[in-house]
């Protein structure tokens, strides 16, 4: 999948810049503040939105099949998993070979055979997001878009989910929007940062830390924000409460190691006032 030059805009609002990047095969993360423009990228990625300028598609010049799940994801609410698949096969999102046969095998992908006769009234928030997945995965697409699929969920439905994303990225194109570094550790080989609708990273996820290399600074009290710091995090050392910050100037000071969230806040931050809004 080949984005050259692909810009968007909603009136007088420029939502996308310019962005260039290609997608490979595996999980790539799809990072960036919330209004930063991950959702108009993938949408327009997609086919839902047509860009203002510039191109989507493969090296080949062949129309890609997506699966999309999108922010806001509802079903029929009195349909079970089951019948909710077999609704949506029938709409057209099955490609091949039997659909029982296929619902099947996006149901086991999804972790969601415990469900299959289950309302999805009665699904709980992960379970749902689940679901969204394996109606993405219908028809085997070659190309998967999540749109922030952990948004709202606790921990133990995170981890749920990100087990079944680590199932379908090694034989799946897989993007994945969030705002959130956490939910791509692990799962993740590839990031690419957006700010006010620019790229402005694309390369491996632990590459991002070192933006912050000199820059990290861990304190007792919360001083350092008056001098310019971004609170990143705090952790607790014998019972004291250890504030963590990454600071906007580069000093030998500052030898805390940094982290990806160090290196995250640090890229964003240091665009900031590069860009105009």
């Amino acid at each position: 999948m080949i984005i050259t030059n692909l810009s968007k805009k909603f009136g007088k609002k420029q939502a996308l810049r310019s962005v260039n990047l290609e997608l490979f095969q595996g999980c790539t993360a799809l990072l960036g503040p919330n209004g930063a423009g991950k959702t108009t990228l993938i949408k327009c990625i997609a086919g839902l939105i047509s860009p203002s300028d510039g191109f989507v598609g493969s090296d080949r010049n062949e129309k890609i099949t997506v699966g999309y799940l999108p922010q806001q994801f509802s079903l029929l609410p009195n349909l079970t998993v089951y019948e909710s698949l077999v609704y949506l096969g029938n709409l057209g999102k099955a490609s091949r070979g039997d659909l029982e046969d296929e619902i099947m095998s996006v149901i086991e992908l999804a972790n969601l055979s415990d469900y299959a006769s289950t309302k999805v009234k009665t699904l709980s928030g992960g379970t749902t997001r689940r679901l969204g997945i394996a109606q993405a995965l219908l028809g085997f697409p070659e190309l998967i878009l999540l749109d922030e699929p952990t948004a709202g969920l606790d921990i133990e439905e995170r981890n749920k989910l990100k087990s079944v994303l680590a199932r379908i990225k090694s034989s799946n194109l897989v993007l994945i929007s969030t705002h959130s570094i956490e939910d791509i550790i692990g799962l993740c080989d590839r990031a690419l940062v957006i700010h006010k609708g620019r790229l402005i990273y694309n390369g491996k996820i632990e590459d991002i830390a070192d933006f912050a290399r000199g820059r990290v600074v861990e304190s007792e009290d919360e001083r350092p924000k008056f001098f310019g710091g971004v609170a990143s995090g705090t952790s607790t050392i014998e019972g004291e409460t250890i504030y963590r910050y990454v600071m906007p100037e580069v000093s030998n000071k500052y030898s805390v190691e940094p982290n990806t969230e160090d290196g995250y806040l640090a890229l964003l931050h240091a665009c900031q006032n590069k860009y105009l809004a």
